[in-house]
């Protein structure tokens, strides 16, 4: 047999019986190697051993990754794979199934014996901080190879996410009914929201490297969120006809099909122009995609997107308070989907849960416009109606985690009749303003 392929089930392994005893769920998965030499005398089945081969495979080379690759180190024959994972899709978003499952029967464990809710909290927030820290290659197959893909939310594995979800669910409504959190704290927001920041915190330090550990911002997230939960109370600039055609094509295109599945073919097409022609405006597909984001935030006479907004932000118009702007800023951001769903799609599935987004031109872009809060945050602090303190970078990650959590549930929703997405809105901007504003302000 040659190196580096498993063996059957019921033989030997690679990884020693007493150091996978001494090991959790996550820490586990994340120091497994199939191509090592050391030897356990656990079975596994061959579907268990498929999945960590793919985990290894998969986390190294991403959408590169061939079924080949992955059977060759699990130690079956291509066939083999298929006869439990319908296609290498399949088997990516089943990998996330199994880890995600595994790491709820880890969170029950951990709230095990918590009765108070604030505690209880903490406890959730450190949890999901900590495992993708401690675990990249989980992170990196769940924010970036699967949270991209629009098929994963109409996977069976993104019914354990929402099991997740329902669990932070629960801990508010007691923390409601026991009367530690305020009783009109809209839920179903402070899910999305307190997911969104969560997921934000993971991906700035596994993508964007703004901090070592997510975990290191455990206390000032915790600070947001629980003051949220506390009783207390448009410029053009021209360019070529042409690229702005494709600018637009590419977001309606990226937005249908995802970044995996779209082809220039297709983008030209929709723009009406040859296939070489893209070339005469983007280098490749992926200049296209970063420029399509880019574009959202900036100037461009490919349509009016964000820039408007932080015109007004910054004094265009006349001066306001800076709870107003920040109040302003946020419900604009937000509104965005109403007016340009299809840039919200691609913003989010190829934007914030893209890795290699973070090391784009549009990122600098995005970190850009973003960067307005600061002097919003300043004045409103002056002013006594924010209060000080609050690092602009985290409520950064508020508005983007939210607006990413909404923008999903909506996107991918069954029934998007239910959604009065106006009301839903302004409930998430009123939460994520109580997050910030002054015990002075919450009392008014």
């Amino acid at each position: 047999m040659p190196r580096g392929r498993a063996v059957e089930s019921g033989a030997a392994l690679t990884i020693p019986e007493d150091r996978i005893r001494g090991l959790g769920r996550d820490e586990f998965h994340s120091k497994c190697d199939l191509r090592g030499s050391l030897m356990i005398a656990e079975p596994m089945t061959k579907r268990a051993r498929i999945l960590m081969a793919a985990e290894e495979i998969l986390s190294e080379r991403g959408g590169d990754a061939t079924i080949s690759e992955i059977s060759s180190t699990a130690g079956v024959f291509d066939s083999e794979i298929y006869q439990y994972f319908r296609s290498k899709e399949d088997l990516l978003f089943s990998l996330a199934e199994e880890r995600i499952r595994e790491a709820i029967q880890d969170l029950g464990q951990q709230l095990q014996g918590i009765r108070e809710p604030v505690s209880k909290l903490g406890k959730f927030v450190w949890w999901q901080l900590h495992r993708h820290d401690t675990n990249r290659r989980f992170s990196d197959i769940v924010l970036f190879q699967c949270r991209s893909r629009p098929a994963f939310y109409l996977h069976s594995a993104f019914g354990r996410i929402q099991e997740v979800r329902r669990i932070l669910v629960e801990i508010v409504q007691e923390g409601v009914a026991q009367g530690v959190f305020r009783r009109d704290v809209k839920i179903q927001a402070f899910r999305d929201m307190g997911f969104g920041l969560m997921d934000l915190e993971c991906i700035m330090s596994l993508a964007a490297r703004e901090t070592d550990t997510a975990r290191q911002d455990l206390e000032p997230v915790m600070d947001l969120l629980l003051h949220a939960l506390s009783p207390g109370g448009g410029r053009k600039v021209r360019v070529p006809d042409k690229s702005a055609r494709l600018l637009q094509a590419a977001e309606r295109i990226f937005a249908e099909k995802g970044y995996e599945h779209a082809t220039i073919r297709d983008i030209a097409s929709r723009a009406g122009v040859a296939d070489g022609t893209v070339y005469q405006y983007f280098r490749n597909k992926d200049d296209l995609l970063y420029r399509t984001i880019a574009a959202g935030f900036g100037p461009s006479a490919a349509k009016e997107g964000f820039q408007p907004h932080l015109e007004d932000q910054m004094g265009v118009e006349k001066p306001r308070s800076g709870l107003g702007r920040l109040r302003r800023f946020m419900r604009n951001f937000f509104s965005i989907y109403l007016n340009q769903p299809w840039f919200a799609r691609v913003l989010v599935l190829h934007g914030i849960y893209n890795r290699a987004f973070y090391h784009s031109g549009a990122y600098s872009v995005l970190m850009d416009y973003m960067g307005a809060l600061g002097p919003m945050l300043e004045q409103g602090a002056a002013e006594g109606s924010i209060r000080p303190g609050v690092e602009p970078r985290l409520v950064r990650n508020l508005i983007l985690g939210s607006f990413s959590h909404l923008v999903l549930r909506w996107v991918f929703s069954e029934d998007e009749s239910r959604f009065d997405r106006l009301k839903e809105i302004q409930d998430m901007v009123d939460l994520m303003i109580s997050c910030l504003v002054s015990e002075d302000e919450k009392a008014e």
